[in-house]
């Protein structure tokens, strides 16, 4: 085969050269690289940028204002004030890091990461986002009524034993299913 123009022979394409090389990796490897990538940079955006930033002290206040909210809807006759939930007998905080918003961060690079179209992405951030979100307010209520009702021991073992693991079982899960689902409808 020659060059266009030049009469010469075009010289073969070497693996490595140009966008085949891109194909040549392994997509799995592809995707731990890059999930890698995204995940330690969202990590070091959550503890350099976002804890102690105004915007982190808005949504919190957004958890506790719609936790409560909730709560009252349930006849809990609570209080919210900033970041806290009262009820005149049991205080509880969503303090920084208690947040969900570094899993929420991970479950976006894990879909960022994955081979899939805008489209694909798109509707799994918004989905998968909305879905952890609402998990959230699942255990803060559920928390509040553990501290509410039980004693210390019961709580703390819920918030810092059941409810990491869950959350995190649950945000796997999520990942997956949306990974399925992408398969299932002309994805990679």
């Amino acid at each position: 085969m020659s060059s266009p123009g030049t009469g010469q022979a075009a010289p073969d394409r070497q693996r490595g050269d140009g966008p085949e090389r891109r194909r040549d990796i392994d997509p799995w490897v592809r995707f731990a690289a890059l999930f890698a990538v995204l995940g330690i940079g969202s990590e070091i955006l959550y503890f350099g940028v976002l804890l102690g930033s105004d915007a982190l002290a808005v949504y919190l206040e957004t958890l506790s204002g719609v936790s409560g909210l909730i709560l009252n809807a349930m006849g809990q006759d609570v209080d919210i004030v900033e970041t806290s939930i009262w009820n005149g007998n049991f205080l509880i905080d969503i303090a920084p890091e208690c947040d969900a918003v570094q899993l929420q961060a991970l479950l976006a690079s894990a879909i960022f990461s994955f081979p899939a179209s805008l489209r694909h992405k798109g509707i799994g951030l918004v989905a998968t986002i909305s879905w952890l979100q609402l998990v959230n307010y699942v255990r803060i209520v559920s928390l509040y009524f553990l501290g509410s009702h039980f004693d210390e021991a019961v709580f703390r073992s819920a918030h810092e034993v059941v409810w990491p693991i869950v959350l995190i079982l649950v945000t796997v899960a999520t990942w997956v299913l949306w990974a399925r689902w992408v398969g299932e409808h002309g994805g990679p």
